[in-house]
């Protein structure tokens, strides 16, 4: 328990800080996007039956509870539809939900949206237009401040994913890792297979993985 307060503490005062930085204009609307440290992922298969969304989500509440000690603190966010053999789910923290909102109460500001940063990351690369392969067909590796999520999409969906895999220092670290990684699922390579690497533009490699301010991509081939 001290070792989770002091997090909610060092989140709180690392939000406001961000909403600090912008005190000159005003603060009105705020999305908060976490990473995985902060708001755990998870994709859960499951096997060949069809589930339906509630038993879905209490199959990830309980996975998500032996890993992560789910309880009342803890809400599930879940992205499934009906029929498919995996449901994606997230681990939120009350007490960081409630620090952040808190953040943005004493900025003047309204906390809009907590978005996952792997969920987020894939939805502002699906707009920027230009990963369109990858993003049907192909490999999304996320990167982070201290790992990277390694996903596998087929139609535009996760099909399998690593939230644990090393700091990729390039896109052929990346693609070097997905031939790995595709051997140990089982799954026959493409001849040339789509692979994309974002992260954050802060990390040493933004100069290859975007513009500063967005996310930017290393890359498909």
């Amino acid at each position: 328990m001290t070792a989770e307060g002091d997090r909610v503490a060092s989140l709180a005062l690392a939000a406001d800080m961000a909403l600090r930085l912008g005190a000159e204009s005003a603060v009105g609307r705020v999305i908060a996007v976490l990473e995985s440290a902060w708001l755990p992922v998870m994709l859960v298969p499951l096997g060949p039956e069809l589930w339906s969304r509630s038993h879905a989500e209490q199959l990830l509440r309980h996975r998500l509870g032996e890993i992560y000690g789910l309880d009342e603190q803890r809400e599930v966010r879940m992205d499934f539809r009906a029929g498919e053999g995996q449901a994606l789910g997230y681990g939120l923290s009350l007490p960081f939900k409630q620090a952040l909102q808190a953040a943005a109460v004493d900025a003047g500001a309204e906390l809009a949206s907590l978005q996952p940063a792997l969920s987020w990351g894939c939805g502002v690369m699906r707009q920027r237009g230009d990963w369109s392969d990858a993003g049907q067909e192909g490999w999304w590796v996320w990167r982070e401040q201290d790992r990277s999520l390694v996903a596998r999409l087929h139609r535009g969906r996760l099909t399998s994913l690593n939230a644990g895999a090393p700091v990729m220092a390039s896109l052929d670290e990346a693609k070097q890792y997905v031939a790995r990684e595709s051997l140990r699922l089982g799954v026959l390579p493409l001849e040339a297979p789509s692979v994309v690497l974002a992260g954050w533009p802060s990390v040493e490699v933004a100069d290859e993985l975007g513009e500063p301010g967005e996310p930017g991509d290393g890359g498909g081939s």
